[in-house]
């Protein structure tokens, strides 16, 4: 068993200062009182609750916002139908239509549809955003006012502009 000796001129440490000796540096002050924590703890929790009550406010008026937006957009896409229906420009009126309804409608069937029942003028209800989006309109013929109702789909792959087309009409 061999033994360790330190190399010359270093030695081991001496011991602690005793009784008496000042530390390098002061004790921090420690509060016996603990009210302050609580009031910063107090306030910190309401600053915390006041800003997930403004997310959540602020996420609401986002999606307000947002099915206004689609409601004008219904409604503005109905009276452009009607009126290129009333201007007998039915292609057009069918470039409206989503594809599936593009496919069960021509042209010459969606003329057919409207010059059997004329119309003089129209009005466009406010829109209804539920499970699905509708718009109800009001057609003035000379027998009598016709109800139809329009029903909407957004683009195949929907982005924040996401377009409406028509998808059905009762």
């Amino acid at each position: 068993m061999s033994t360790f000796t330190a190399p010359p001129g270093v030695g081991v440490p001496p011991p602690p200062a005793g009784p008496g000796v000042a530390p390098p540096f002061a004790a921090p002050p420690s509060d016996k009182n603990k009210r302050s924590l609580w009031i910063g703890l107090g306030v910190g929790g309401l600053v915390m609750v006041l800003c997930c009550i403004g997310s959540v406010v602020g996420i609401g008026v986002v999606y307000a916002g947002a099915m206004e937006t689609t409601k004008r957009q219904a409604a503005a896409l109905v009276t452009e139908y009607l009126k290129r229906v009333q201007g007998e420009d039915y292609g057009a009126a069918r470039a409206l239509f989503c594809k599936e309804l593009q496919a069960e409608v021509s042209t010459s069937r969606l003329a057919t549809r409207y010059r059997d029942r004329p119309f003089t003028s129209f009005r466009v209800g406010t829109a209804s955003v539920a499970a699905e989006i509708s718009v109800t309109a009001t057609l003035v013929t000379d027998g009598g006012d016709i109800t139809e109702k329009y029903y909407f789909a957004t683009a195949e792959n929907p982005t924040a502009d996401a377009t409406l087309s028509i998808c059905d009409i009762e």
